[in-house]
């Protein structure tokens, strides 16, 4: 497994999904977290797919690493942070750009249908796939509005 990405209590490894034969993302915390940040993350991975559809990024499973940790693996996505696909280099006609935050609205409308709410869309958190198509990420801070999730 190689390292990818870290950002507040989570890490992002590459890793090989044998029971799927891919190579995916996996998302995991510290061996050494405490019990609340265990649950934290157990509970984001349970809210992003209650809050599943075109582009929400989809958990394949929950389980637990060889050394305890807990993990979710997410498909191995191409693409960049808007911030960098917005500034680097800025070509984005105006048109396009509203394009692309129209479909970041109708992903979070999905998921407000489900009663889950992001709490923290920000830049770094929506993905431009080399598609043009836009995924919401990092459904840490998320809350559901009806307890039935």
């Amino acid at each position: 497994m190689q390292h990818l990405a870290r950002g507040g209590r989570k890490e992002i490894l590459t890793a090989r999904y044998a029971a799927m034969g891919l190579e995916v993302a996996l998302a995991t915390i510290s061996a050494e977290s405490e019990p609340a940040v265990v649950h934290s993350f157990v509970r984001e991975a349970r809210l992003t797919a209650a809050a599943q559809a075109p582009g929400i990024v989809p958990i394949l499973d929950l389980g637990v690493l060889p050394d305890g940790r807990p993990s979710f693996p997410m498909p191995w996505l191409q693409g960049r942070a808007l911030t960098k696909y917005l500034t680097d280099p800025p070509t984005l006609a105006l048109r396009d750009a509203f394009v692309l935050f129209r479909h970041v609205l109708e992903i979070l409308s999905v998921a407000h249908q489900r009663d889950v709410v992001h709490l923290d869309v920000s830049p770094e958190n929506i993905l431009v796939q080399t598609s043009g198509y836009p995924l919401v990420l990092d459904w840490g801070l998320a809350k559901v509005l009806d307890e039935r999730c």
